[in-house]
Formats: C-alpha cells, sequence, structure tokens
C-alpha cells in the first residue's frame, strides 16, 4: 500500500509540476496539495519527520498562495 501511496503522490506532483509550467491554474494547486498530503501520510507512517516537515510547510505555502491569489 505504501508503495502504491508514495508512487501516485509523486505522479500528482510531477502533473501538478507540469501545470504550473503552463499556467493552469487552479487546479494545479490541487494536485500538489493531494501529492504532498500523500507523501505527507508515507512520512508519517515512516516516523520520517524530516519529510514531515517539508511536506506540511510546501502544503500551507500553497494554501497560502491559493488563497492570496
Amino acid at each position: 500500500m505504501e508503495t502504491i501511496v508514495k508512487w501516485v503522490s509523486s505522479l500528482f506532483v510531477v502533473f501538478a509540476a507540469g501545470l504550473t509550467a503552463y499556467d493552469i491554474t487552479p487546479i494545479n494547486f490541487i494536485f500538489y496539495l493531494i501529492g504532498n498530503f500523500g507523501w505527507m501520510y508515507i512520512a508519517y507512517i515512516w516516523r520520517e519527520w524530516s519529510l514531515f516537515f517539508v511536506s506540511t510547510i510546501i502544503s500551507l505555502l500553497y494554501t497560502i498562495g491559493y488563497l492570496n491569489g
């Protein structure tokens, strides 16, 4: 299950980066958040607190950017 979540989350983040490159908003932020939440879940399961921290901060920044945009 963890492997599936990792790969699906990674695909969401990569797809979101592609959407951002073509300035397709706001759906890109939603894909980023889904991918980051997946990585937050994996980081929590693994007790990998540095990854959890980075994913949380990135999700918060995306959310703030989305709300201010």
